[in-house]
């Protein structure tokens, strides 16, 4: 292998390697990991804080329930006294018939709440279900992607272990001056030590090259930096 066919071998590899770098940075399944997190942990807190108002209303109808009970048994106390002829008196049966109007609207307004509070505690209790349901559902999904995350992550790894073993063979086999001149021009163009031309360009700038530069570098007998970007020109056979 010649001098320049070595350098190229080198920048594919360096490539490949800044590929899978960017691959690890970018991998889409981390973006869609965190997502689906965020999701579930707003699902838990709703969850929560329904299960809080949940617990809230079945307090409530309990106090409502008990209050109701009280109301009925005063109102069959009441309604002895009104129709067992033990009072006689105008003005006091009068006030007894006020009492038990005024307790049984009170007891109207418990029934109305009640029925209220049962419904409400019907449909909380099938939004938990439903919402226990989509937990379940969506850290499912979750651990699954967290799979998919994990083996692409191992794969990439183990590609990248590869390519960087593969290149430091490569630098082993090649000479000092060589690796200087590569690395301090992958250093100043972004990391991009070499160009291939194609359709008389170079590939990186895309400036036109002269024939005669061309047919030097086809030659493989010397390196040619292009004249616009300075990068190592490379010709495939």
């Amino acid at each position: 292998m010649n001098e320049l066919d070595a350098l190229w071998e080198l920048h594919r590899h360096d490539m490949e390697i800044k590929k899978i770098e960017q691959r690890l940075k970018r991998l889409p399944l981390r973006k869609e990991l965190k997502g689906l997190k965020k999701e579930i942990e707003r699902e838990i807190e709703s969850l929560k804080r329904n299960k809080s108002k949940l617990d809230r209303f079945k307090k409530t109808l309990r106090k409502v329930e008990m209050e109701y009970k009280t109301h009925e048994m005063q109102i069959k106390d009441l309604e002895k006294k009104l129709y067992s002829g033990e009072v006689t008196s105008v003005k006091e049966l009068e006030q007894l018939e006020k009492k038990l109007k005024h307790i049984k609207n009170i007891e109207g307004r418990e029934e109305d709440e009640t029925l209220e509070l049962v419904e409400l505690i019907e449909n909380l209790e099938k939004e938990i279900k439903q919402q226990k349901r989509q937990i379940i559902q969506k850290k499912e999904l979750f651990n699954q992607k967290k799979q998919e995350y994990r083996d692409t992550l191992e794969q990439l790894n183990d590609e990248l272990f590869d390519l960087e073993y593969k290149r430091e063979e490569l630098l082993e086999n090649m000479e000092k001056r060589l690796k200087k001149m590569y690395d301090e021009v992958k250093m100043n163009r972004d990391g991009i030590a070499m160009a291939e031309i194609q359709d008389g360009k170079c590939s990186i700038c895309r400036m036109a090259l002269p024939i005669m530069i061309i047919n030097e570098v086809k030659k493989k007998e010397k390196i040619i930096r292009c004249e616009n970007c300075g990068r190592l020109l490379y010709w495939s056979d």
